[in-house]
């Protein structure tokens, strides 16, 4: 994960303070953190830091979508999958589940996307980045990418979806086990992502 540069740092100091200080008539925080970001790296890092943890969805949806037109506009293939992955993970947030009145009222950023919906355009976005982080060669992104869909099919009970896409980025973890394995972050108590997956598959019903 790329570092924050030293002024977005900054800015989010600066709001980590705001209730520390007096109140004053002022654009919200949101706001102003966001005209201060450009790089759609960073973008989709203060994205994460809106909905996860200041569960505020509608800035965090609009600097994802910044940076996937950036990404396009600039044919970068690794970092439009990064976006779109980002976009995936926020739509099945508990921030979005929390904003439902918001988003029926006013609809997401992506017109094709609806309260209904969300979930399988969850799936179609992380689809979207698996894709692209296969024809990159992004072999730890890779198996993240396909863990999140076996998660997502999961929540949707779409269980031979779910069942494929762990054996996936099992598969590609094994392939790539030297070049990924640095990368790979287990949860606490798991000895190895193999043990891992195995625990998400019988979560899932997957055959033995």
């Amino acid at each position: 994960m790329r570092r924050l540069s030293p002024c977005l740092a900054l800015v989010l100091a600066l709001v980590l303070a705001l209730p520390l200080l007096a109140a004053c008539a002022a654009p919200p925080a949101e706001e102003r953190i966001e005209t201060r970001v450009e790089n759609p790296a960073e973008k989709l890092l203060l994205a994460g830091w809106y909905y996860e943890e200041r569960n505020s969805p509608r800035p965090a949806e609009r600097l994802i979508r910044e940076a996937i037109q950036i990404y396009q506009a600039t044919s970068d293939r690794l970092g439009l999958g990064h976006a779109y992955r980002t976009y995936g993970l926020f739509l099945r947030s508990d921030a979005v589940r929390r904003a439902a009145e918001l988003y029926a009222e006013e609809g997401f950023l992506d017109p094709s996307i609806t309260l209904d919906n969300r979930l399988a355009q969850s799936i179609a976005y992380l689809e979207r980045a698996a894709t692209l982080y296969e024809q990159e060669a992004a072999y730890g992104w890779v198996i993240n990418a396909q863990l999140q869909l076996g998660y997502g099919h999961h929540f949707q009970k779409q269980t031979a979806q779910a069942c494929a896409a762990f054996d996936r980025s099992l598969e590609v973890y094994q392939e790539h086990r030297d070049s990924t394995e640095s990368v790979i972050r287990l949860p606490p108590g798991e000895s190895s992502y193999e043990t891992f997956v195995a625990a998400m598959k019988k979560q899932s019903d997957c055959p033995r």
